[in-house]
């Protein structure tokens, strides 16, 4: 950034906690007269002055390098479209019968280690069974899940439903 006081500015709001989309949104209202976008403001972060002054450290992320704009999600399907939550039968859909369960996977950052919290809800009574996952691999999960659910009766366990993120990709 060419202008010392608009860049103190935006220093001091980085180091105070604030986002580079905070900064540049409340720009106008602070009576600053000249206005960057968040782009910018990111920009200079991970330049080499801004690299100097170790402000990544400063946004919630906290990366030494920006990932690139189109890099950030995956952009493929991680499961085939033939299975499609709108494919299950119509009593699940209804919650008709009791033992259709509904799961889904917490995950945590990486700094509390691969330690995550799934859940499972009965579909009918609405009764949520919670329990710690030591490991982030889809197999993994798979086993826990079958040692949590083996002591229900088999009519307590007709059907599970699992959402499409990514920790179940490895699933069939």
């Amino acid at each position: 950034m060419r202008l010392d006081t608009l860049r103190d500015h935006v220093v001091d709001r980085l180091i105070a906690g604030w986002t580079p989309e905070q900064i540049a949104g409340r720009l106008s209202h602070e009576g600053q007269a000249i206005r960057v976008s968040h782009e910018t403001i990111y920009a200079y972060v991970y330049s080499k002055e801004g690299q100097s002054e170790r402000l990544a450290r400063h946004l919630p992320s906290r990366r030494k390098k920006r990932r690139p704009r189109y890099a950030r999600r995956p952009r493929d399907q991680v499961f085939p479209p033939d299975r499609s939550i709108h494919q299950r039968p119509e009593h699940v859909k209804t919650r008709e019968k009791f033992g259709d369960w509904e799961g889904d996977l917490m995950i945590f950052e990486r700094s509390t280690g691969k330690m995550n919290v799934a859940s499972l809800v009965e579909r009918k009574t609405r009764f949520a069974v919670l329990f710690r996952n030591n490991d982030r691999s889809s197999t993994h999960f798979m086993i826990t899940l079958m040692n949590v659910m083996e002591p229900l009766p088999q009519p307590a366990r007709r059907s599970i439903t699992f959402d499409r993120g990514f920790e179940f990709r490895a699933w069939r």
